[in-house]
């Protein structure tokens, strides 16, 4: 009787310090994910050394009390929650360490994978803080200059292969007197788009105006429909999120909800329709792509619009291209309209991936191809639409 109570109580306390050890290392792979940096070099090792103790602790301690479990309902019981809680563990820290190294570009900046990609594929920008190679002041002096203005869809965001975007593309189709050079800014809108249009130390020859719909959101009478970003967000607590931006699988997971990604998230758009519907919101950015319009104007420089619909909406978008037509014509621009050029594609083969809504490989090369076509003709001082 004794020597089964002193069993008892020796197996209690074995039970105890498991309990603990497993406690510690799971709060000690909790505190990896949530304070090691994410691109810390020693994240992977941190993560692999508390996945194998957990491993050992567990294994020990099943190896060791297996006979003494598996003589009861209860200690099988025991051993198989063990084994399947151990499984989930040893599996969500492998996965974790798995992402940290799969690059994947997305709509939103925010999770992980994005910044890996950015950090992989994205490249040294040049030295006016572009992602274009270095041009030389010989090049920019001697050669006809071709801007490309415009935001992610220009600076060709999700596209890995910076050669393979519409402008680099263009580069090679047209004669070597021709230098194009990307001034796309991820994120701008038509305000910024100006600002670096007239900053830039060298005047253009020609202007692409790469325009995409989510360009209205910058004029400040649309901001009463920027609110997608804020108020999906606050239906998920603070440490959902802030786990999501420190966990390359649950950031992968969390962003990919369509509730919080706009890709996948219909009230995105209808914002946007709302904005161009609004007379305020579209006069006020009417008035905003005369005043770049106009400055091109004063240097000679015609202007080409490459004109983006929503790429998995093509036919959704065309009631806000048309709105477009009276003004591009009043102000003698060429109008290239994408969804002309991609309509034979599928939603998905238009776009980079899923999770990310810029045009794809495809798009970018049938760009380029119509934008050769447009530049060696005389229409563009016609303003036509080709």
């Amino acid at each position: 009787m004794q020597l089964q109570l002193t069993s008892k109580i020796y197996f209690g306390i074995l039970v105890t310090i498991f309990s603990f050890a497993i406690t510690a290392l799971l709060a000690y792979l909790f505190l990896v994910v949530w304070y090691v940096p994410p691109f810390s070099p020693w994240r992977t090792t941190y993560l692999t050394i508390g996945t194998f103790g957990f491993l050992g602790v567990e294994l020990l301690f099943l190896i060791g009390f297996y006979n003494t479990l598996n003589k009861t309902k209860a200690g099988i019981f025991f051993i198989n929650a063990n084994l399947m809680f151990f499984s989930i563990i040893t599996c969500l820290a492998f996965l974790e360490m798995f992402f940290q190294f799969i690059p994947r570009s997305h709509n939103s900046s925010h999770p992980l994978s994005e910044q890996l990609w950015y950090r992989k594929y994205w490249g040294k920008l040049n030295s006016f803080g572009f992602r274009d190679p270095e041009y030389t002041h010989q090049q920019l002096q001697s050669k006809k200059r071709i801007f490309i203005l415009g935001d992610s869809f220009a600076a060709g965001a999700g596209i890995s292969n910076r050669d393979l975007r519409f402008g680099d593309l263009l580069q090679h189709t047209l004669p070597e007197n021709n230098l194009v050079i990307n001034l796309g800014v991820p994120g701008a809108d038509t305000i910024q788009e100006y600002s670096v249009l007239t900053k830039f130390p060298y005047k253009p020859d020609v202007v692409v105006l790469s325009y995409y719909l989510n360009d209205i959101l910058g004029t400040p009478s649309a901001s009463k429909y920027w609110t997608f970003n804020t108020n999906n967000k606050s239906r998920f607590n603070v440490f959902s999120e802030s786990l999501a931006d420190r966990s390359f699988l649950f950031g992968f997971l969390f962003y990919s909800l369509p509730v919080i990604n706009p890709i996948l998230n219909s009230s995105y758009f209808e914002q946007l329709r709302k904005a161009y519907n609004d007379p305020e919101v579209f006069s006020d950015h009417s008035k905003e792509l005369t005043r770049l319009f106009s400055f091109t104007r004063n240097t000679k420089a015609p202007v080409i619009v490459v004109f983006f619909p929503i790429l998995q909406d093509i036919t959704g978008s065309l009631t806000i291209q048309n709105q477009f037509e009276d003004l591009f014509q009043q102000e003698k621009v060429t109008l290239i309209k994408v969804a002309d050029l991609v309509s034979d594609l599928s939603p998905l083969e238009r776009i980079v991936n899923s999770q990310d809504a810029h045009p794809s490989e495809v798009v970018h090369s049938r760009v380029a191809k119509k934008l050769a076509e447009v530049i060696r003709t005389e229409t563009l001082s016609d303003g036509a639409t080709p």
